[in-house]
């Protein structure tokens, strides 16, 4: 029998077993603030109770241990303990009886990551070489093949050595290294376009991410990668699990929710305008009817266009296929300053699928996983029972459910590990379309 563990932190790196402390339940929701950089995990609506059977040593132990607000802390079964986070105390209460006391600590937090003194880099210095610097001081590798020289510094080969900061650049203490990287050097990257030999200036877009890759001792250490986003395309982590084939599934418990009220208030979408369309599309004409836009009609037709993509998505998400001219649509135009990397069609397509996956969703409760992140797909496989009669008997075969077999997208996760010693992962999931019928040319 696995063994559940919730470990505090102590700022000497000593560790204090809560389950052995006093611990009765810790729960909280775990989200994904940036789906491509691992440890950037954040916790919401954390609650931890805990026994404290004298009243008052278990709580000044905690308060005198940590000496803050805040606390660290990992969990997980046996060894395979989650990353350290850091939870910020929101609210200590304590209830007290008969010389023993409950307490219940609220708070929220964050996967915990070093900090660094505030740094300056003054014009003109080279962004490959302060992203290698951080990679350094981190331990991030940035190669898969250690033994080759020429390929110490692959996974960011991609930038050129003379892109160089325009203007003097402040590294907060507050910011850890990839928060920098992504929010300060990335844009930088962007924006940048680059003279080749061919006189062409070329303006490529990166992508940032922190990844563990495996090493020959068989141990598995972070990597930073920054390269070209040449196909604007991002990799997904894909977990499987089936329900209903076996006794032994991971899964505990499935409950599924369709919202049909589409069909009757019409689907909503936003979408982003270039400047003064979203001014536009809300005029009315002299009849008091909106004024139909140019932009608009772009849109209207981009939709017309897909009309088999969307008949297809509804059936995946086993709703009524409507023909397109009853598939009421509302608009909501937001202006912005640019529509970014993407083209117009690839921004309605984006729009509509995501529409279109909240209206099924699902949770499913699952044995404790604390590697699981937001973010990553699930490929689900559930079995439905069918009745069979064969001869004078009647039996059941287990089929694949066709509405809960297919992949989902996981948008929400909470954890729950209690004293009895039981540890659970909810996961709430949407329907995740065929992306491969999202593919459109890119200019």
């Amino acid at each position: 029998m696995r063994v559940v563990n919730f470990n505090l932190i102590l700022p000497n790196n000593k560790v204090l077993d809560l389950n052995n402390s006093g611990l009765i339940q810790a729960r909280f929701n775990k989200y994904k603030s940036s789906e491509m950089i691992t440890n950037t995990n954040v916790l919401t609506d954390l609650e931890m109770s805990l026994f404290d059977k004298t009243g008052t040593d278990l709580l000044l132990k905690l308060q005198q241990e940590t000496g803050s607000s805040k606390l660290r802390f990992n969990y997980g079964f046996d060894i395979e303990l989650s990353d350290v986070y850091e939870m910020t105390i929101t609210n200590i209460g304590t209830e007290y009886s008969q010389g023993s006391a409950i307490v219940t600590i609220s708070g929220i937090g964050s996967q915990y990551g070093i900090r660094f003194p505030a740094e300056y880099y003054k014009e003109g210095t080279s962004i490959k070489s302060i992203i290698k610097k951080l990679a350094d001081r981190n331990g991030w590798l940035l190669t898969d093949e250690l033994d080759n020289p020429n390929l110490k510094t692959k996974f960011i080969d991609d930038i050129y050595d003379t892109i160089k900061l325009p203007e003097p650049l402040i590294k907060l203490n507050t910011q850890t290294d990839i928060q920098f990287i992504t929010e300060k050097l990335k844009p930088i990257l962007d924006a940048t376009a680059v003279e080749l030999y061919s006189q062409d200036r070329n303006l490529d877009f990166f992508i940032v991410s922190l990844q563990n890759i495996p090493t020959k001792s068989n141990t598995r250490q972070l990597a930073l990668k920054v390269e070209k986003n040449d196909k604007r395309a991002t990799t997904k982590r894909i977990w499987h699990f089936t329900y209903g084939f076996s006794p032994d599934s991971n899964i505990i418990r499935i409950n599924q929710q369709i919202n049909q009220s589409f069909l009757v208030d019409g689907l909503n979408l936003v979408i982003p305008a270039a400047e003064g369309e979203a001014l536009i599309s809300q005029l009315k004409d002299k009849y008091g009817n909106l004024y139909q836009s140019k932009y608009k009609e772009r849109v209207d037709s981009i939709i017309y266009s897909k009309k088999d993509i969307i008949s297809k998505w509804l059936k995946e998400l086993n709703l009524p296929v409507l023909d397109i001219e009853q598939f009421q649509i509302n608009y909501q135009f937001v202006d912005v300053d640019s529509l970014g990397n993407k083209t117009l069609e690839q921004i309605v397509l984006d729009q509509l699928q995501n529409a279109l996956s909240i209206v099924n969703t699902l949770q499913i409760t699952i044995i404790g996983n604390n590697k699981i992140e937001g973010g990553d797909l699930i490929d689900l496989q559930v079995a439905t029972r069918i009745k069979s009669t064969q001869g004078n008997r009647n039996t059941y075969i287990f089929k694949k459910n066709p509405y809960l077999s297919k992949r989902w997208r996981i948008i929400g996760i909470t954890e729950d590990i209690s004293v009895s010693g039981g540890y659970t992962t909810t996961l709430n999931l949407v329907s995740d379309v065929s992306s491969k019928d999202l593919m459109v040319r890119v200019s």
